[in-house]
């Protein structure tokens, strides 16, 4: 009965250390860029590119704000440059509490 309870509180400790909103706040101030690039089975490539600017408000909290836009290419060059589309853009802002 012990070990189940030590578990669980691990279990929920690893996983709420592990949102974007935790990744995000325990950078120092900057500005993060990622890009990420694949290629699935069937030639589609799929580009994540995201930023993250870090810094404090008026009150002295920490506050990021995050940019995430995601698009997919088919395969191709003429095809992939006239059928390029954006499949997710968001922008999310995360204060300290």
């Amino acid at each position: 009965m012990k070990t189940s309870r030590i578990f669980f509180l691990v279990a929920a400790l690893t996983t709420s250390a592990c949102t974007p909103e935790n990744s995000a706040l325990s950078k120092p101030p900057g500005t993060y860029h990622s890009d990420v690039k694949s290629t699935d089975a069937n030639g589609v490539t799929t580009e994540h590119s995201s930023t993250t600017d870090v810094g404090y408000n008026a009150d002295g909290s920490k506050h990021a704000v995050v940019q995430a836009k995601t698009t997919k290419k088919p395969p191709g060059l003429i095809n992939g440059w006239l059928h390029k589309r954006t499949t997710d853009q968001s922008t999310q802002v995360i204060d300290e509490r």
